[in-house]
């Protein structure tokens, strides 16, 4: 870690307690949404009550309301499911690598400090130091 670098994780740990939680239940909400067990399920339901009695297609069908709409939302939620995987990858990617940036900025600077020291030169200015008080 870095102190000039934050890590993307401590921005949304500033929120408050009502946001995490309704953060993590959407999480989950979206994991089980988002599966494509809840695909096929949606998706074959409709499909095996056909020869079934008009009661039992009706009640299937107030329960899923739409056939394209219950086999689609899990489709796009795990769509959404991959892509912020793949943004939360590329968020831990680029904190490493700006860690890596910053610490071999200090490293660099710390150098020129001491090779600037070295030679008499002030490392702020570019100038040399006087050598001490001419006689």
């Amino acid at each position: 870690m870095h102190p000039q670098v934050p890590h993307p994780r401590e921005f949304l740990a500033t929120r408050q307690a009502t946001n995490r939680f309704n953060l993590m239940v959407a999480r989950i909400a979206s994991s089980v949404l988002g599966s494509m067990a809840l695909f096929w399920v949606t998706f074959l339901v409709p499909l095996l009550t056909l020869p079934a009695p008009d009661s039992v297609k009706l009640a299937v069908s107030v329960i899923f309301s739409s056939w394209f709409q219950a086999w689609a939302l899990p489709v796009l939620q795990g769509a959404a499911n991959r892509a912020d995987a793949k943004r939360d990858a590329k968020a831990d990617a680029d904190h490493q690598a700006q860690v890596h940036i910053a610490t071999t900025v200090d490293d660099t600077n710390r150098l020129i400090r001491v090779l600037a020291d070295s030679l008499g030169i002030d490392p702020d200015t570019g100038q040399h130091k006087p050598l001490g008080p001419r006689a």
